[in-house]
C-alpha cells in the first residue's frame, strides 16, 4: 500500500455525521458545526503512519465533507495536538497497561502499523533498530505479508519459509512482535488519555468527534 485514501467507508461515516448535524439543526433551528479531531496524527507514535499521506487523507475527507455540507451543517477536520505533559502521561499509562488488554488489541494493531513506512524509510520504531538482514530484503510487501500472516496463523509460517528464508522470516516475526507489543500499549494509552480530553471538549457548545 503506497498511501492512504478516503474510501466509501469514510463517505459513509461523514454522511452519518451530516445526518446527525441535520437532526441537531432541525431540533435547535441553529446552524451546526461538527469538529472532527483527526486520528492520523493522534496515533502516529503507535502506528508510525506516514505523515504526508495522513495529510493528504485528511484533505480528501475534507473534500467529501465540503461536498455534503450546506448552510445549516458544517463538518471540519482539526489535527489532534499533544503537548509534553500528554506524552509523559502516555508513557506512564502504557507501562501500567494490563496484559489482557494488550493481548486483546494486539492483532488489530499488528495489522494497522504502517510497516511499509517503517521499512521504506528505515525508521527505528520505539528506538528499536531494524536488523540488517531484514533491511536487505528487496520485496518488502512479501516480507510484511509473510511475517503478519505467520503471526496471525502459525500454520502458514511453513509456506512463507519456502519463499523467504527461515532465518529472515523468524527474525522478522520476532522484531515485528516486539514492536507491535509496545505499539499496542502506546495505542491503548493514547486512547485512554484522550477519552478524558474528549469528555472535557464535548462539554463545549459545539460537537466534537474523534476519527
Amino acid at each position: 500500500m503506497e498511501s492512504y485514501h478516503a474510501d466509501f467507508a469514510e463517505l459513509y461515516a461523514i454522511s452519518v455525521l451530516f445526518l446527525v448535524g441535520n437532526v441537531a439543526h432541525l431540533l435547535s433551528d441553529l446552524p451546526v458545526k461538527i469538529l472532527v479531531l483527526s486520528g492520523g496524527l493522534r496515533f502516529s507514535s503507535a502506528l508510525f503512519t506516514n505523515l504526508e499521506a495522513v495529510e493528504r487523507y485528511d484533505e480528501e475527507r475534507s473534500e467529501i465533507a465540503q461536498f455534503l455540507c450546506d448552510d445549516h451543517v458544517r463538518i471540519e477536520f482539526e489535527k489532534y495536538k499533544l503537548d509534553g505533559r500528554d506524552l509523559d502521561r502516555i508513557d506512564e499509562i502504557s507501562q501500567n497497561m494490563s496484559e489482557h488488554s494488550v493481548k486483546n488489541k494486539f492483532d488489530n494493531i499488528l495489522c494497522n502499523i504502517d510497516w511499509k513506512n517503517i521499512l521504506t524509510n528505515k525508521l527505528s520504531p520505539h528506538g528499536i533498530q531494524i536488523p540488517e538482514i531484514i533491511e536487505q530484503v528487496s520485496d518488502t510487501d512479501l516480507l510484511i505479508a509473510g511475517s503478519i500472516g505467520s503471526i496471525l496463523r502459525e500454520k502458514s509460517e511453513a509456506n512463507f519459509e519456502n519463499i523467504l528464508t527461515p532465518k529472515v522470516l523468524q527474525e522478522s516475526i520476532k522484531i515485528i512482535k516486539r514492536i507491535t507489543e509496545i505499539s499496542t500499549r502506546k495505542y491503548l494509552a493514547i486512547h485512554a488519555l484522550h477519552k478524558n480530553i474528549f469528555f472535557k471538549r464535548s462539554c463545549a457548545p459545539k460537537c466534537s468527534f474523534k476519527a
